[in-house]
């Protein structure tokens, strides 16, 4: 019996991806839905993760950090109540020092222990203050002594920043003598206990003359120690501004990035990658090279991030970090807002660097520069609480400055060519203060009109 012979059947993949492209489809809405209600569960944890953050951040700057890239306003207006607790806590240690400096040693401790007892009863921690009183009464003279230092010290801090107003001309402070410490610290001269407390500081640190100026030395310590502190910030600063500057590329090539980003974005990504190994042609479909790169640039990001930890990192320390950069699966407006948000730090970062830089070339030092940026940052926030874009989401300074200098007249000329930095910084502020008292969100929305002209003319 013969039997007919037939050629081998060929397997059609074109087919079989179309098919797989079908059936990607037919589950697109219960795949919708899922991912509706996984976006819910991820909103209510990121929303937790906030909150748990709010708490947090007052306390620890790690936490301040993160909570800038997921609620810059929340965290800028924490930053604000710090700042302000801060400076009061500057004030008034630097009144309390300049009434107790110059007053009996007994007059000194009730008028400590007065104020430690006055910032109880508002609430607040007098730990600071109390650290000072242990100082003054302590039984060891050299904790005296640095008591007496640490007072003096915050009298002069106190003037430099302006909460006191400057000794007159002729009382030039001068170093101190371990027996003009003794005195201000409670010792009275001749008595026995005078004399053990100055052969006991003499013997620790290993003087034998009573008249040597101990506390000018002490004051030199502190000055050499405070500089080495003051450089060793400044080369922090230098490493967060490159590493800023590297980042910066990689936020600016997102931000004008084309890819489809979105809930379903890897998988689409994923299933055009295998269509495009069938040389099936997917670009009306998807752009498949803006989104690779843009998946790509998003794990540099968060593996910058997770390298300046110690140790190796958790996935959930990597889900943590993926929320606070750009990613495939968030939507565009989440991803252009986030990105806006990085770029403004690593923008600061920079400044913070070029800020020092500038006043040490101005002062031949970096002492004072670090007040002097505070002072800088704080009448220029870096994300506006007033002013919005076209979204209604908070204006960043950089985008501020970016609309400042690309305005052009009818003509095409810019409007603004002469504009330099330090007026662009007083236009921010005085945006900010005009919306600050404006009620309608549709009139805070940042774009050309008379209020630039206006402010302009002011300037």
């Amino acid at each position: 019996m013969a039997y007919e012979q037939r050629a081998p059947q060929r397997t059609d993949y074109g087919q079989l991806i179309a098919q797989s492209l079908g059936a990607f489809r037919n589950v697109y809405g219960l795949g919708q839905q899922a991912d509706q209600n996984e976006r819910l569960k991820a909103k209510d944890a990121e929303t937790a993760e906030i909150k748990d953050l709010r708490v947090r951040a007052t306390t620890d700057p790690k936490a301040l950090q993160t909570l800038y890239g997921l609620d810059p306003i929340g965290a800028d207006k924490i930053q604000t109540s710090i700042d302000s607790r801060k400076k009061k806590f500057e004030e008034e240690r630097a009144n309390l020092a300049a009434k107790v400096e110059n007053l009996p040693w007994n007059q000194q401790v009730s008028e400590i222990g007065k104020h430690i007892r006055d910032v109880k009863e508002s609430g607040r921690s007098p730990e600071n203050t109390q650290n000072l009183y242990a100082m003054v009464t302590s039984n060891d003279p050299e904790q005296r002594i640095q008591g007496q230092n640490l007072i003096k010290q915050a009298r002069i801090t106190g003037e430099q920043q302006g909460y006191l107003k400057p000794r007159a001309v002729g009382k030039v402070d001068k170093g101190t003598s371990l027996k003009q410490n003794l005195l201000l610290a409670g010792y009275k001269e001749g008595s026995k206990e005078y004399e053990k407390a100055a052969k006991d500081y003499l013997q620790k640190s290993g003087k034998t003359n009573v008249t040597v100026e101990a506390a000018a030395k002490a004051d030199s310590e502190e000055k050499k120690y405070r500089a080495r502190k003051r450089v060793d910030n400044m080369e922090a600063v230098r490493e967060r501004a490159r590493g800023a500057e590297n980042r910066l590329f990689t936020i600016e090539q997102m931000l004008v990035n084309p890819a489809d980003t979105g809930a379903f974005a890897k998988q689409k990504l994923a299933l055009a990658s295998l269509a495009k190994e069938f040389n099936i042609d997917v670009s009306n479909w998807i752009n498949l090279p803006a989104g690779e790169a843009y998946q790509s640039a998003s794990n540099d990001m968060v593996l910058g991030i997770l390298a300046t930890q110690k140790g190796s990192a958790s996935e959930g320390e990597f889900r943590n970090a993926m929320k606070v950069v750009p990613n495939i699966t968030n939507q565009k407006e989440s991803n252009a807002y986030i990105g806006k948000a990085m770029k403004a730090v690593a923008l600061r970062d920079i400044e913070h660097r070029e800020f020092l830089e500038t006043w040490d070339d101005t002062n031949d030092t970096y002492k004072g520069g670090e007040k002097g940026w505070n002072k800088h940052i704080k009448s220029t926030p870096m994300v506006s609480r007033y002013v919005k874009d076209a979204n209604n989401l908070p204006v960043f300074y950089w985008e501020f400055e970016q609309h400042i200098r690309e305005e052009k007249l009818p003509n095409g000329e810019l409007k603004y060519p002469d504009w330099k930095r330090k007026r662009i910084e007083k236009a921010w502020k005085g945006y900010e203060d005009i919306y600050k008292s404006e009620k309608d969100p549709e009139k805070r929305i940042l774009k050309s009109d008379r209020l630039l002209d206006s402010l302009n003319k002011r300037l």
